[in-house]
């Protein structure tokens, strides 16, 4: 598409129109997604322009996340994703995207700690923000997790509810206990997540055996 455009940000703001005026029940934004993509690979300027718009676009904003999740996240990429977390438009499952790719990996440990603890505030956005920092901590296999890291992973963890079965929230748990609750500075975290823990049983929200990777990390 955008090696076929004459005017590149002309056939985008057409895209855009056209995504605008479809139901919102049946937009895809695959087509936005692909164009931004291939755009920035010739015209990484003109990619900051309409990702620039596309944060105070009403209609856009929603689906920001994914758009900024096709591109390197530099520091221009973290001030639009953290505006994008004001918007009232703002939908915690938009953010998942940034747990694909890597798509955080070159975010420096502090704008990591601030993306993840606002996404995290978001309605529904607690297993949004586990997800990324679960994505996150596999990158750093057996380098030293940075202190911002392991800072946004015990508040996080401090947020978990114990309660039903969830094969695939247990095994993220174990991976971000086991990466954040390390040294003698996780002990007092530790403490907490397990009193919480043990209350939960107790008052019959969930079972030992529902949380192995947990319990064993």
């Amino acid at each position: 598409l955008t090696d076929g455009a004459p005017d590149r940000k002309a056939f985008w703001d057409q895209l855009v129109h056209q995504f605008s005026k479809t139901p919102a029940e049946h937009r895809c934004v695959e087509v936005l997604r692909g164009y931004v993509h291939g755009l920035h690979a010739s015209d990484p300027i003109l990619t900051d322009t309409i990702l620039d718009e596309a944060v105070t676009n009403d209609v856009l904003v929603p689906w920001y996340p994914v758009l900024q999740a096709v591109v390197p996240i530099d520091d221009a990429g973290v001030r639009r994703l953290l505006r994008s977390l004001d918007h009232p438009n703002a939908h915690a499952w938009a953010y998942r995207a940034l747990a694909a790719g890597g798509a955080v990996y070159p975010v420096p440990p502090q704008d990591l700690h601030d993306l993840l603890l606002r996404i995290a505030a978001l309605p529904d956005g607690r297993d949004a923000a586990l997800e990324i920092l679960e994505m996150r901590l596999h990158a750093y296999k057996n380098e030293a997790v940075s202190p911002e890291v392991v800072a946004a992973g015990r508040a996080l963890l401090h947020t978990v509810p114990f309660s039903g079965h969830n094969a695939q929230d247990d095994y993220r748990l174990g991976i971000i206990c086991t990466s954040c609750l390390t040294g003698p500075d996780g002990a007092d975290a530790t403490r907490a997540l397990c009193l919480r823990f043990k209350a939960a049983i107790r008052e019959r929200q969930t079972y030992p055996g529902y949380h192995g990777d947990f319990v064993c990390s």
